[in-house]
Parts: structure tokens; sequence; C-alpha cells
């Protein structure tokens, strides 16, 4: 009887023993299915892949220069990085702003080895195709080439990626302008409203305000006679701008930054 009872408990072990280790082997292999799929997604990231420092789109204003950087990629991208060096004789490194409302953006200026770093990550998709960041000089020649930044790296999700610079649109000083702005714009940075005085608008027949991308999202003719007058800005995004004026005084742009 007890080698019955033996028997029969010994058969019992095993066979929970068997359960359990098929059970366990499963549950491996759903997580090794799944790694290995997270794996492959990641590969995809290739020198198809890039990260894009478009020179084409670049806004120049006064001694101001700037251009975004946007991302064009098929796989979702979730992080951000890239590095860049430029001409110290040519360029001033000013700053890197955001452009988006979801990224979480580090910059920073190493005068080690000379060499600009951005990263970022965010749980929300990179949007493709688009502006995600403006880079900020100052000018310090009349002429900037494309060869002028040089060593360009990108990453996309932490993977090595191709880095493209568009064609650049030839830049330099403005001319026919006068030796100081001769009015004044306030508040800069800005929210809502510009307000601009101390300008004879005499002879002024239009404002306008440019994005990054040389287009007009506002504009407002002004009635002569006028000293100050105020431009709506609350439906334009975050980013940086260019306030032209349209007149035979010929006075300079100024560079606006919108923050909401």
């Amino acid at each position: 009887m007890k080698t019955k009872y033996l028997q029969l408990f010994t058969c019992l072990f095993f066979t929970v023993r068997f359960l359990y280790a098929a059970q366990n082997e499963e549950m491996l292999s759903k997580i090794t299915d799944n790694q290995f799929e997270s794996a492959a997604k990641i590969s995809l990231i290739n020198a198809l892949d890039s990260v894009i420092f478009d020179l084409g789109k670049a806004s120049h204003v006064g001694s101001s220069f700037s251009f975004p950087i946007s991302i064009s990629s098929d796989d979702t991208i979730n992080a951000l990085d890239f590095s860049f060096k430029y001409d110290h004789s040519i360029l001033s490194y000013d700053s890197i702003t955001d452009l988006t409302n979801y990224m979480q953006p580090l910059a920073f200026y190493n005068p080690n080895d000379s060499t600009v770093r951005f990263t970022s990550n965010s749980f929300q998709r990179y949007a493709n195709d688009t502006a995600l960041v403006m880079v900020h000089f100052t000018l310090l020649s009349g002429q900037l080439a494309a060869s002028d930044l040089y060593s360009l790296k990108g990453y996309l999700n932490g993977i090595f990626c191709t880095a493209t610079l568009t064609t650049l649109i030839t830049t330099g000083t403005h001319s026919n302008q006068k030796a100081s702005a001769g009015y004044t714009v306030y508040p800069n940075p800005a929210t809502n409203e510009l307000t601009i005085s101390n300008i004879d608008l005499h002879e002024m027949e239009e404002v306008q305000l440019l994005n990054a991308y040389g287009q007009i999202v506002e504009s407002s003719v002004i009635a002569a006679p006028c000293t100050t007058f105020k431009l709506n800005t609350s439906n334009d995004a975050s980013g940086v701008y260019s306030l032209r004026f349209r007149s035979q005084n010929a006075y300079p742009p100024c560079k606006i930054i919108l923050t909401k």
C-alpha cells in the first residue's frame, strides 16, 4: 500500500514539475519573442532614416542666423540626438529652441571639443518632416557657406543614422538698412501681442511677421500718421519669427521670439 502511494505521489510530483516547467518555457518563449520583435524594430533605423539640418529653410535677420532641424523616418521615433561643429570665425553659437510641446530636450556646447550637442526624448511620437528645433547663431561675417557646418552626426532612438545638410540659400548682410533699428519692439519674447513704437509710420504701408520658413503668418496695413501700433500674435505658435517692414524707409527686420 505504501509503495502504491509513493508511486502515485512521485507521479503527481513529476507531473506538476513538468507542467510548471512547460509554463515557464512558454512564458520565456513569449518574452524572448517580444525582445526579438523590439530588437528587429529598432534595427530598422538605418542610413535611409535621417536627421535633417535644413539650411534651405534658414532665417537670416540682421546678424542673427537660425535654421530648423527635422527628421525623416518611416519608423516610430521617440528620441532624437545630434551633434555638429562649426567655423568659429564665421558663426557664434547662441542656443537651440524646442518647437514642439512634447519633447524633453537638452542642448549644450562643449568648448573642449568645440561641438554642439543635443539630446531629447518623448513618450509621444516625433513628428516627421516637421521642424522640431531651431538652432540659433550670431553671424560674424557677411557670408555663410554650407561647409561652415561640419562633423554632423544624427541618432534616432539612440541608433546612428544619416545626417543630411540641405542646400543653403545664400546669406549676407542686409543692404540699404539704417545704422540702427530706429524703433522699439516689445515684449520680446512675446506671447499674444507685439507693440511697435518710436518709428515714423508716415511712409509705412505694411508690417509682416514671417515664420522660420519665410511664410507670412501675420500682416497689418498701417494708416498714416501713426507712431505706435500693436500686432496680434495670439494665433501663432512658439518659435522664431522675423518682423519685416514694407516701407520706403527700408527699416531693418527684427528677430521675434514667441513663447506660448
